[in-house]
């Protein structure tokens, strides 16, 4: 198991000080897919890179200092808690929300 990684449904970032590791990592994880649940990455020759200042990843910038909403998630967001704050009905509002506490949190 990756001791250092993200997953948000079938994106996946993994982190770790070494590229080789990284390498092997990437190797390991397409062999397993395969494998196991009949998949493949979808970019199996992706760079390597570094993570020194920030990456970029499903909407948000995440950095050592933490992580935040970027432009288009965080005014999803903001419209998702002004309709809860509104009251305004709808079926799919407790699920949206619970799903941008998940990401908020991860």
């Amino acid at each position: 198991k990756v001791p250092g990684y993200l997953r948000y449904g079938d994106d996946l970032a993994c982190f770790r000080d070494r590229r080789e590791d990284l390498r092997r990592w990437r190797v390991a994880i397409g062999e397993w897919l395969a494998a196991e649940r009949g998949l493949r990455l979808k970019h199996p020759e992706a760079r390597i890179l570094s993570c020194g200042g920030h990456l970029n990843f499903i909407g948000h910038r995440i950095s050592r200092d933490g992580h935040r909403p970027l432009g288009k998630a965080r005014r999803r967001l903001a419209a998702r808690l002004r309709a809860a704050l509104d009251g305004e009905p709808g079926p799919n509002l407790a699920r949206s929300l619970a799903s941008s506490a998940r990401v908020m949190l991860f």
